[in-house]
């Protein structure tokens, strides 16, 4: 039943912050970190970064410019408040 509840936590959780979900986002909805740490387990989600993951299928049906998105997304919800993405990164997420 925990697998169940996970999973529709998840699905509440991506609808709402969209592909990329950072630690931060699941803290403010009220989802403990370790719901995430289950779904990295089971093979649900994959860990992009310190602290920012993605579902699993997302990532195994991306083109190789969309999992550069994905990645650069997660290493953009890391960066500190003075910090931005330049290059191709900032480029693609325009």
């Amino acid at each position: 039943m925990r697998v169940l509840t996970d999973r529709r936590l998840l699905d509440q959780l991506f609808a709402r912050w969209g592909p990329v979900v950072h630690v931060r986002d699941a803290r403010a909805a009220g989802l403990p970190r370790g719901l995430l740490v289950r779904a990295v387990d089971r093979a649900d989600l994959i860990r992009l970064g310190k602290a920012a993951f993605v579902r699993t299928v997302d990532w195994d049906t991306a083109a190789e410019r969309d999992r550069f998105r994905l990645r650069s997304l997660a290493f953009g919800l890391g960066l500190g408040g003075d910090a931005h993405l330049t290059g191709a990164a900032a480029a693609l997420l325009l």
